[in-house]
């Protein structure tokens, strides 16, 4: 693409017809005669050399031949100036549902759909559907194979989701910046923050289909209904019969079995709750009379 070209398409604008390209001559742009493009003056290349600079990060996008890095770079500081309040006037298309700003009419495009609910985009494999074919692509990676190419380097921990790895990374580092503006908590990811925030706003979207349990997060439903509504109890004891509809149930039950086996005898597997019971097992096993 043409450098003028370019500079409409970054703008959010068609391409130049033929009646632009006759404004361009009679306003002082040149054609080159031997290959048709356009020059441009020094105060023109100027004014260009600036637009390439983001005003938002004072970085260069790059060459005006490397449209796809300028454009995801466009967006990238777009999206920050919307979030930060400080729009440019480069960003002319609008969402008049949120507010939302970029440059490009593709991306306001892409962004309504968020808004409207349209899923055009349809895994072969099932019934998943999404407003954009990389969630697809990552949808067959997680649920349709058995590939997790993103790995943890500090404990091994792979997952087929860089974002999962990127929440997982977390743990390592102890880094919460996501903050509460009401209190002090911070949360590892946007969307904890926003299931913290409901502690304070009191908002509880999800209903249970069967009675009137209100809860401010879908594990809560899911784990009421199991309890509430079902005979289910999926969280076994692998040490004995006890089963529980609760994992924090079964967590407690386990302590009793670590209590029970606090006293481990040296030569062999032997393991009891008390100590004369250890010692008499010693006398009677590993002990010559």
């Amino acid at each position: 693409m043409g450098r003028r070209g370019f500079f409409h398409v970054l703008l959010g604008m068609d391409q130049p017809n033929s009646e632009s390209v006759d404004d361009d001559v009679s306003t002082g742009h040149h054609v080159n005669e031997t290959c048709d493009r356009h020059e441009q003056n020094d105060t023109e290349r100027q004014r260009d050399n600036d637009f390439l600079r983001s005003k938002t990060c004072d970085v260069d996008y790059g060459e005006p031949g490397d449209g796809a890095t300028s454009q995801q770079h466009a967006q990238v500081c777009s999206e920050k100036e919307t979030l930060s309040g400080k729009s440019s006037t480069k960003t002319r298309y609008v969402c008049t549902d949120c507010g939302y700003r970029t440059a490009y009419r593709s991306h306001l495009s892409r962004h309504l759909r968020k808004h409207t609910g349209e899923k055009q985009y349809k895994c072969d494999r099932c019934d998943y559907s999404a407003t954009q074919k990389c969630n697809i692509d990552r949808h067959i990676m997680v649920k349709h194979t058995d590939e997790k190419p993103y790995i943890c380097v500090e404990c091994g921990y792979s997952t087929a989701n860089k974002s999962n790895l990127t929440q997982h990374m977390i743990k390592h580092t102890g880094e919460t910046p996501y903050m509460c503006i009401e209190c002090d908590s911070g949360a590892v990811s946007k969307s904890h923050l926003s299931v913290h925030m409901r502690k304070h706003t009191g908002e509880k979207p999800y209903k249970c289909h069967l009675c009137e349990y209100t809860a401010a997060q879908k594990g809560h439903i899911d784990q009421h209904v199991m309890i509430k509504h079902t005979s289910e109890k999926p969280y076994m004891c692998k040490e004995c019969i006890y089963k529980t509809a609760k994992k924090a149930d079964l967590s407690r039950h386990m302590r009793k079995h670590i209590r029970e086996r606090a006293y481990r005898c040296e030569k062999c597997d032997y393991t009891t709750a008390h100590k004369y019971q250890l010692d008499e097992h010693i006398m009677i096993r590993h002990t010559d009379i």
